[in-house]
């Protein structure tokens, strides 16, 4: 029952009707897609927009990560002096 399902959602194959440049060990060598082809094989000519979106949040959301690891230290350090010197002026 899975490959049924599996099958139903699977995407058909693309349509393959580039030119052969050269055979390799075999395989059919074709012309390059261009990226409008490629992605449309991909997404089997669904929208490619939603995809687009999640991985601009993804990379926003590591660049933050990386940039909250490497600033952390100077933060930590600059508010540990900030709290000494309060507490040192303040008696």
């Amino acid at each position: 029952m899975t490959d049924m399902i599996g099958s139903e959602l699977r995407p058909n194959p693309p349509d393959d009707t580039r030119k052969v440049l050269f055979h390799v060990r075999g395989r059919p060598v074709h012309r390059p897609r261009t990226p409008k082809g490629y992605f449309t094989d991909a997404t089997a000519g669904y929208a490619i927009f939603p995809l687009v979106v999640l991985f601009g949040l993804n990379a926003v959301d590591e660049l933050d990560r990386s940039a909250f690891g490497v600033l952390a230290p100077e933060i930590r350090d600059n508010l540990v002096s900030t709290t000494n010197s309060s507490s040192r002026s303040s008696r």
